[in-house]
């Protein structure tokens, strides 16, 4: 797996997700196909593809 940090930021790991269902401190979040899992800070969200293409960068 990839490793990404938000850029000039933390740093996350990234999973391309598959659609479903993940759970998250602010409760059930709706994962849908081409999303991002972001697990950052003992947490884990989803995020759409246009945003964390715009956010995150692959750390080299």
């Amino acid at each position: 797996m990839k490793e990404y940090r938000k850029k000039e930021t933390v740093k996350a790991e990234i999973y391309h997700g598959t659609p479903g269902i993940i759970n998250t401190s602010w409760g059930a979040q709706k994962v849908t196909d081409g999303d991002y899992i972001v697990h950052s800070n003992n947490e884990c969200y989803p995020v759409k593809a246009e945003v964390f293409e715009q956010t995150y960068e692959e750390v080299k």
